[in-house]
């Protein structure tokens, strides 16, 4: 009897706590620092451009997606870069209400020009889209090295590992909060990229050049606010 009253407790604590993450409409962060190593000689790389990113999900299997908070780094001489903590911050009001973090955020994308690309996520399962999940978000790559490949046997190899970084930054090109202009590094490193592969006739994802960050006068003018970027 004891033992079914226990279980009975257990059913009604678990179900208040899943009830107050439900109703909550706030989410924080906690810092990110990590490294970026070459995947061969395992020595840090400098340079690299970073970008993590907390996506909002919402709509038919997710389909509808906005931007929580976006930043943007360069790893140091040791190969470190940091993202401070956040929050808490409101999921805004004019999204459907089912509008929530997955799992598996944040995603990491990290850019290192001319050399290699690559991106990370948690490495959680989405349980479902209508669920919270955890209020307080934290990264698993926190603490660790991440491999980078700076030699690939193949072109083909290497631009795969772009296409995986850019469909990682869908947001940049089809957001319409002026996402782009909170990660002016990799924009302009990833125009650089795709004119180079260009005039190289190599095969690869057309990533946008400088004209088609135009589409909303309200984000500012994308060649002003590049210009230090792609030269």
């Amino acid at each position: 009897m004891q033992s079914v009253r226990n279980l009975l407790k257990l059913i009604v604590i678990t179900g208040a706590v899943i009830s107050l993450q439900a109703c909550s409409n706030t989410y924080s962060a906690k810092a990110i620092e990590a490294w970026v190593v070459d995947a061969d000689t395992k020595k840090p790389l400098e340079g690299v451009i970073v970008v993590a990113n907390w996506e909002l999900r919402y709509g038919l299997e997710g389909g509808g997606t906005y931007q929580l908070q976006v930043m943007e780094t360069v790893t140091d001489k040791s190969g470190k870069f940091y993202f401070p903590a956040w929050g808490p911050k409101k999921i805004p009001e004019h999204l459907p209400s089912e509008a929530r973090l997955k799992n598996d955020d944040p995603g990491l994308s990290f850019f290192y020009p001319n050399y290699g690309a690559v991106a990370r996520a948690n490495d959680k399962p989405f349980k479902s889209l209508g669920g919270h999940g955890e209020s307080e978000r934290t990264s698993v790559w926190n603490g660790k090295k991440i491999e980078l490949k700076t030699r690939h046997a193949t072109v083909k190899e290497y631009v795969f590992d772009i296409e995986g970084v850019v469909s990682n930054l869908h947001f940049i090109q089809a957001g319409r909060q002026c996402e782009w202009t909170l990660v002016p590094l990799m924009v302009g490193a990833l125009i650089k990229e795709n004119s180079r592969l260009k005039e190289a006739k190599v095969p690869h994802y057309q990533w946008p050049d400088l004209e088609s960050y135009g589409y909303d006068s309200n984000c500012g003018s994308a060649t002003e606010i590049l210009k230090a970027f792609i030269q």
